[in-house]
């Protein structure tokens, strides 16, 4: 019995300390490492009392995300944030304290697509496929190198903050145990 209720209060102590380092990773501006984080946090403990917050911060930090990226991956992103909304809906009704919000997020996502839509066909109606193709094969190369150079340092992020989590975990378990 005693055993039982230190191993739901040690998990307790697990699910708090991995919702805080989503929010953390939020507060930093690492929006990928955020969303990461909170798909992880719910896939490993579905149960959590954070989680329709968690669910949110994922479309939040996706939809920053988005809008922080290059332009060439911009239109991709912006959908994942719709797809981590209907996930969001799917386990909230609309009475969830952050419905609202979300709501709004993946409809500015859909504005966002229609947009970037609406401009790639007006410049690809006004140069021409070759002019286009030259442009785009330029900027995407320049594109890459600044993704390449992005999730380098958010990998080193997510690394460290790994680390952390493994110390605060050795922490936790072997403390009581002295």
């Amino acid at each position: 019995f005693p055993v039982t209720i230190r191993i739901d209060e040690m998990r307790g102590k697990l699910q708090k300390k991995e919702y805080e380092i989503a929010v953390q990773y939020y507060k930093m501006g690492e929006f990928k490492s955020t969303v990461t984080a909170t798909k992880t946090t719910i896939k490993l403990y579905p149960d959590i009392p954070q989680r329709e917050e968690l669910e949110f911060l994922a479309v939040k930090a996706q939809y920053q995300y988005a809008m922080k990226s290059i332009e060439s991956k911009r239109m991709s992103r912006l959908e994942e944030v719709i797809t981590l909304f209907e996930d969001y809906r799917y386990n909230n009704d609309v009475n969830s304290k952050h419905y609202a919000e979300a709501l709004e997020l993946k409809t500015n996502s859909e504005n966002e697509i229609k947009k970037l839509t609406a401009e790639r066909e007006k410049l690809e109606a006004e140069e021409g496929s070759a002019g286009v193709e030259a442009n785009v094969q330029e900027g995407t190369q320049q594109e890459q190198i600044t993704h390449i150079k992005q999730e380098n340092v958010e990998q080193q992020a997510r690394i460290a903050g790994h680390h952390l989590l493994c110390s605060d975990l050795h922490t936790l378990l072997y403390r009581d145990w002295e």
